[in-house]
């Protein structure tokens, strides 16, 4: 197969999952973003999908992006509650899963897979 087809191939199980999915390559750029993710962090996917994360993403402080740390520090981060405003001002609150992928010793991608729980905190908040 050629990489084109390994995208294709991991874009759609990206969306049969049905969860909120984001990979970054080692430069930076997001390879998969689906529909799910867009939806909790109200992005469209075109506005990140290809782009460079920390373009797409420069309202997130990168000392609080769990998918930059995976990226640039090899830092797993597992079941981890984050809260953060979206581009638009929206305070949403995720629980991330987000680790490093490496190949031969070094990181060549990161992947997080997120749970929109916004709505979970903003009830047990009150």
């Amino acid at each position: 197969m050629r990489a084109k087809d390994y995208q294709a191939v991991l874009n759609m199980a990206s969306e049969i999952m049905g969860e909120a999915m984001h990979v970054v390559t080692s430069d930076g750029k997001s390879i998969v973003y689906n529909e799910e993710m867009a939806k909790l962090e109200k992005v469209s996917v075109k506005d990140v999908l290809g782009k460079v994360f920390r373009e797409a993403f420069s309202f997130i402080p990168e000392e609080q992006s769990t998918l930059w740390k995976a990226l640039t520090k090899n830092e797993p981060t597992i079941n981890k509650e984050q809260t953060y405003f979206n581009a638009y001002g929206k305070k949403v609150t995720t629980i991330n899963t987000t680790m490093p992928i490496e190949v031969d010793g070094r990181v060549v991608a990161a992947i997080e897979v997120a749970k929109d729980i916004t709505d979970i905190k903003n009830m047990s908040d009150t």
